[in-house]
């Protein structure tokens, strides 16, 4: 079965379309719900390929870029960042440029 066909099966049993690169399950992401301004919190991939290249940024209210940081294979799919905010609502995305891959979520700072 091809990758186009792999991803229409997906689509047509109601399922999101998986990452390319990806074992042909979606790559799934971790997002904080909150983090201590100032602190270190997580962000994490799994099922993800090395050869997305994986990124997470934090976006300002104004939608661009405030960081941007690779993120880095922990094994078998696995893949984390560790990331810093100042108070505030950050939204925050797992992207990728190697493939159309993107995934939001919002994180209060306090």
């Amino acid at each position: 079965m091809s990758c186009s066909s792999k991803q229409l099966r997906r689509v047509c049993d109601g399922l999101e379309p998986a990452g390319v690169l990806s074992t042909g399950e979606p790559v799934g992401v971790e997002f904080p719900d909150f983090a201590r301004a100032g602190e270190p919190f997580e962000v994490w991939a799994t099922n993800a390929d090395t050869a997305m290249g994986l990124r997470v940024r934090r976006l300002g209210s104004d939608g661009r870029p405030v960081a941007d940081e690779a993120m880095r294979p922990c094994g078998d799919g696995d893949f984390r960042a560790e990331l810093r905010a100042e108070p505030g609502r950050w939204t925050l995305e797992v992207y990728s440029k190697a493939v159309e891959y993107s995934c939001r979520d919002v994180l209060l700072v306090v």
